[in-house]
């Protein structure tokens, strides 16, 4: 040992701090895994039970009643946006969460809560006019009231989420979900109509403030708000705010559309079709991107694990969530009407189309929060600018083919811009576009070839089998083998590498 005091020259105060660095890494990946875990539990059980009120509500209400809470939620969600985005996300990237910055946040919350809920109400007439549908208005206001009662939970849920305390949100959600799914479906019993989904929202919102006050007991404090800490809330919540407005209007550009040209009925066939896609988004991409904003922003300084921790993410979502997209297409002649009824059956073919956009849904999810995390919110402001401009064109353009028409258009638009999504990453973060691809290509390609395979094999099994419950016994199973087989025998190196890297976060 030389006079340093360590092998090799190192001074021991140095070998002290790598040491603690490789603690807390281990730390903060345990708690990562877990909220990952727990986070992956709640929105898997909250889509199954969802899933199971949507195939209630599908029976009891009409395709129009789905259609103008649709054009309803846009507004609602554009709301939303200007009430809440960037409050959470500042929260939970700050390098220290004091009471003082909790205590701004959630009274500007309530603040914007309460301003944007005055604006839906002055403008909910004018916009149901513009769209032609009248009866979009009280549904407008009614929705924008429950915002107020997300103001209540919003700064607490952002609390417990940097604390990794995933596994008693899940346990919330979970008994929200139960206890306002079980009132919806109740009250399109009584024959509530479109009102059902307000009910849904109404007994989800109080009941999540009960339970939130109670579980993470932290009462905000009404104080003069700090002006250096409200500047610094307001310059990053602006830009994440933007960006996420020009998201939602982009997503929602071709809803809107839809009901303007086609009708309420149409979209609620084309909501439909997309609605079982958010499910699974919401079950098997959301609760990694959730984590991904805490995690990613703890290690912004550190460029090998943060590469390393999105190769991650990403390539477990994508292991997911294109087999079970694709899966989910090829048998939807069957699952559809199985699940909803009849009346839904020109969903399933919309559903085949919006599939396609699989690896893309997931490139999408982790790059918003991986450029925040890096402080890039000007830059995913930019984005969203081109993505509201090309999906309204698209839109336009594709509309006067009917749903299939844009259906093909989004997917289409997706593909064109994902070389310039990939340009932008690489010059934010560093993470080469291969670097991306690598992880995305082999889920894809194998749910693509298992995809492929069910749908050859349609015609057969129709004529083998003539009920469609017993079919989907068969080619779900089927569909899980084909797709195991393939990415095992076609990818093993990527195959190898997800189980190394599961295995090394379990031993942590």
């Amino acid at each position: 040992m030389d006079a340093a005091g360590a092998p090799g020259g190192r001074d021991i105060s140095a070998v002290k701090d790598e040491a603690a660095s490789e603690v807390e890494g281990g730390k903060l990946t345990r708690m990562a895994a877990g909220g990952a875990f727990w986070g992956l539990t709640r929105f898997a059980t909250e889509q199954v039970f969802r899933l199971i009120v949507f195939a209630c509500l599908a029976r009891l209400l009409s395709p129009s009643d789905f259609g103008i809470f649709a054009l309803a939620v846009i507004f609602v969600d554009l709301g939303r946006i200007l009430a809440f985005t960037g409050l959470s996300e500042s929260l939970i990237r700050a390098e220290s969460a004091d009471d003082e910055l909790s205590d701004t946040l959630f009274w500007l919350a309530i603040a914007r809560g309460g301003a944007v809920f005055v604006s839906l109400a002055a403008l909910s007439i004018p916009a149901a006019r513009i769209i032609g549908q009248p009866q979009v208005a009280p549904v407008i206001v009614a929705l924008g009231a429950c915002l107020l009662l997300e103001a209540m939970t919003s700064i607490h849920v952002a609390r417990a989420t940097r604390a990794f305390r995933n596994r008693r949100l899940t346990l919330i959600a979970l008994v929200c979900n139960f206890a306002g799914g079980a009132a919806t479906v109740f009250a399109a019993y009584k024959g509530a109509g479109i009102w059902s989904f307000v009910v849904n929202q109404v007994v989800y919102g109080l009941l999540g403030i009960v339970l939130m006050w109670s579980a993470f007991p932290w009462a905000p404090r009404f104080r003069r708000p700090s002006r250096a800490r409200l500047n610094e809330v307001l310059g990053f919540s602006g830009q994440v705010m933007a960006a996420q407005l020009l998201f939602v209007l982009g997503s929602r550009a071709q809803d809107f559309v839809a009901g303007r040209f086609l009708g309420p009925a149409s979209l609620g066939q084309l909501r439909v079709g997309g609605r079982v896609f958010d499910m699974m988004y919401q079950a098997m991409i959301a609760p990694l991107a959730i984590v991904a904003l805490p995690t990613l922003s703890r290690l912004q300084n550190d460029p090998e694990a943060f590469r390393k921790a999105f190769a991650r993410m990403a390539a477990l979502s994508a292991m997911i969530t294109c087999p079970a997209m694709l899966g989910f297409a090829a048998v939807g002649t069957d699952a559809i009407p199985t699940l909803f009824g009849q009346q839904w059956a020109e969903a399933a073919s919309v559903m085949r189309i919006l599939s396609l956009v699989a690896p893309a849904l997931v490139l999408g999810a982790f790059g918003g929060p991986t450029l925040m995390a890096l402080g890039q919110g000007a830059t995913v402001l930019r984005y969203a600018v081109l993505q509201v401009v090309t999906v309204v064109v698209a839109s336009l353009f594709a509309v006067r083919f009917g749903l299939h028409g844009l259906a093909v258009a989004l997917v289409v638009r997706t593909y064109l811009l994902l070389p310039v999504q990939l340009w932008i990453f690489k010059r934010a973060s560093g993470i080469r576009p291969w670097e991306v691809l690598r992880n995305l290509i082999p889920p894809m390609g194998a749910a693509l070839v298992m995809a492929g395979i069910l749908l050859a094999l349609e015609p057969w099994v129709r004529g083998l089998i003539g009920q469609p419950v017993l079919r989907l016994f068969l080619t779900v199973p089927l569909g899980v083998v084909l797709y195991g087989a393939v990415l095992a025998l076609v990818w093993r190196g990527f195959v190898a590498e997800q189980i190394q890297a599961v295995r090394s976060v379990l031993r942590r």
